[in-house]
């Protein structure tokens, strides 16, 4: 393969650098997934190296996916590449049918703990109805592990480990470390004598609820059906067998044949309330994931997200639209000027004159320069011109000079 005597060439990131001969097609599937990000400077990402690649190379580029990243979108909606989706009526025949949470009077009548239980009545009659016409169900948790975060009964303080300041989890009933007593997760030492740091109370609550944990509740409430946890360091590929209740973390749902005729989506407060710009477009994709696994609504299939039905991320969900939260995502970026939206390269010079402005005639709006700041990076740069300046020249969307608008230009100027 490192020949290019390979005519076909399937891989994890590092594929995408592997020469082929006369390259006609270069695919990415699933490019919202942080393992296509290259953790190590210069930090490439695979779908930009395959951009890169067939623009270079003139060949057909293919980026699939259930979702859609922002930055896919950039590259539709900059005229670089073109939508390839399926046509609504076959979403809908092919989709299973999608229910969240419902405000509505009407059902807080039927179940008046739908708004605070974690396993709402709805998600439990899918789980049942799905188990009685022989199919599995699947159930989607995002945390690993039994208890891994806990906080005090009074005061609400998360449990710190004593001696490195980590969170403490409780690995429960067959656990690693074999104990009754919370453990740090950082640097696996078992505190016995657990105290609140603030109000001293040795009383602890669960503040998020893992994997097995659910599994082991699930057993409870669905008794005699057989459960599977995957995640973590157990990761199973295909279920088979009699209907089985498979609990997993994202991205380690087993196939099963046929697909399942249940799925639930656990905590969703939880992947939706990370500080991340990319928390509502990651969750999006998890869901999706997990959803495509379910047998189509002429089959029975049904998916159940334990959310608010009124949240964009769950609508878009519901709808099955990922070309219409990609867009909106790329669209909030616009308004704060963020990356693949605009393109903000940095530049070095004296401090009088601004760098954008051999560039201003070619463009039809001139570019939007912030700065100068002082430039405290590298010595070199300081050896040269003491007084160096850093500039910011953005231009937004179809405004930037042509040749700033090839990908390779605008993935040099802004890596991952």
């Amino acid at each position: 393969m490192l020949r290019g005597q390979a005519t076909v060439v399937i891989g994890t990131r590092a594929a995408v650098f592997a020469p082929v001969v006369d390259l006609g097609l270069v695919m990415v599937w699933d490019d919202g997934d942080d393992n296509l990000a290259e953790p190590r400077s210069p930090y490439p990402h695979a779908r930009d190296v395959a951009m890169l690649r067939a623009h270079q190379l003139r060949c057909a580029a293919v980026i699939g996916g259930y979702a859609r990243t922002a930055e896919s979108q950039a590259l539709v909606e900059g005229g670089w590449a073109h939508d390839l989706v399926a046509a609504r009526p076959t979403v809908r025949k092919s989709s299973a049918r999608i229910s969240a949470l419902d405000d509505s009077g009407y059902a807080q009548e039927r179940d008046p703990a739908a708004r605070s239980a974690r396993l709402p009545m709805v998600a439990l009659t899918a789980a049942r109805d799905a188990l009685k016409r022989g199919h599995s169900v699947l159930v989607q948790v995002p945390r690993r592990g039994y208890v891994p975060a806990l906080a005090c009964t009074k005061c609400r303080t998360v449990a710190r480990c004593r001696h490195c300041t980590g969170p403490l989890a409780w690995e429960g009933p067959g656990g690693a470390s074999n104990s009754a007593s919370p453990s740090c997760r950082w640097c696996g030492r078992v505190d016995a004598d657990l105290r609140c740091a603030r109000c001293g109370s040795s009383a602890v609550r669960a503040v998020v609820v893992g994997a097995r944990r659910t599994a082991e509740e699930l057993g409870r409430a669905l008794p005699g059906v057989p459960v599977v946890t995957s995640g973590g360091g157990e990761v199973h590929d295909t279920v088979t067998g009699p209907p089985t209740l498979v609990v997993c973390t994202p991205g380690a749902e087993p196939a099963t044949p046929g697909g399942y005729g249940a799925a639930l989506l656990l905590d969703a407060w939880a992947l939706l309330g990370r500080q991340d710009l990319r928390a509502a477009e990651d969750t999006l994709r998890k869901w999706m994931a997990a959803a495509a696994l379910v047998r189509g609504r002429d089959e029975g299939g049904t998916v159940v997200v334990v959310a608010d039905s009124s949240l964009p991320t769950v609508q878009a969900l519901i709808r099955w639209d990922p070309v219409g939260h990609a867009a909106t995502e790329l669209a909030a970026r616009a308004e704060v000027g963020c990356r693949r939206r605009c393109t903000s390269p940095p530049s070095t010079g004296p401090p009088r004159r601004s760098p954008a402005s051999s560039t201003r005639p070619t463009c039809r709006r001139g570019p939007s320069c912030w700065g100068p700041s002082s430039c405290r990076w590298g010595r070199g740069v300081r050896r040269v011109c003491p007084t160096a300046s850093r500039w910011y020249a953005c231009w937004f969307g179809s405004n930037a000079p042509p040749d700033w608008n090839s990908p390779r230009l605008c993935a040099a100027a802004s890596p991952r």
